[in-house]
């Protein structure tokens, strides 16, 4: 009987553990916002920023992008 009992409590300590575990006690737009934050101060946001600007200049001074417009400004 007292093994029994002493196995059901910790049963119940584990079922209580694991629902805490799983529950989130954070709101997850906080949490984005978070991420977000450290993403956009890290050295590889800012690297990868810098080299989205860079890819987009190249492209809009392009040649190959006025050869595109001018094909899709043709009519059909």
């Amino acid at each position: 009987m007292m093994g029994e009992s002493r196995a059901l409590s910790w049963w119940s300590v584990v079922q209580r553990l694991c629902t805490q575990l799983s529950s989130p006690t954070t709101a997850p737009a906080v949490a984005d916002r978070e991420v977000e934050a450290l993403w956009r101060a890290s050295w590889l946001a800012r690297r990868a920023e810098g080299i989205l600007c860079t890819c987009q200049a190249a492209w809009l001074d392009s040649r190959c992008r006025r050869v595109v417009q001018w094909l899709a400004s043709r009519p059909s």
